[in-house]
């Protein structure tokens, strides 16, 4: 069985959307050979999922209320065999923390659903550099929306093998 494991920061939005939508997608085709799994590199039990991120899936029919924010972990990384960071800070911070990655299949999120370097910012990210609540809650929508094309992308490729 293959492995294929989305990281982004906090493991609420980003890396938890993808790996949701990809499981749903798989299901829908019967793949049963492919697991995923999400984490973040800084991810906090305790930290919520974001109303809007909740609202989108809600939109989309995705189940994240068994969602169980993941650390980021050496284990976790041994495990996988493709891993997608969904912003190329992240692959920093995974070193920062002291992962080793090295001998992994590493692909971007963008580079790997659409075949463009663009970076894949987080809400925090948005809300830092604008200022603006409700500018970032419309990223939040939008970037929702490019992950569930993105996963389309992987599945209708058959980009997962």
């Amino acid at each position: 069985m293959k492995t294929i494991l989305f990281v982004c920061a906090g493991n609420v939005f980003r890396s938890m959307s993808a790996e949701l939508f990809l499981k749903k997608a798989l299901q829908e085709k019967n793949i049963t050979d492919i697991n995923v799994l999400s984490a973040g590199t800084s991810a906090k039990i305790e930290r919520p999922i974001h109303f809007v991120v909740k609202e989108e899936l809600d939109n989309y029919k995705i189940n994240y209320s068994t969602h169980v924010t993941t650390k980021l972990t050496q284990e976790i990384i041994d495990s996988a065999d493709l891993i997608i960071p969904m912003d190329d800070i992240i692959i920093d911070k995974i070193s920062n923390i002291g992962l080793d990655i090295k001998n992994k299949k590493i692909i971007l999120f963008n580079k790997f659903c659409f075949d463009c370097p663009d970076r894949f910012l987080d809400y925090e990210d948005i809300l830092e550099e604008t200022n603006s609540k409700s500018f970032a809650e419309q990223y939040l929508r939008e970037a929702i929306k490019k992950i569930y094309d993105g996963v389309q992308n992987i599945v209708n490729k058959k980009k997962y093998r």
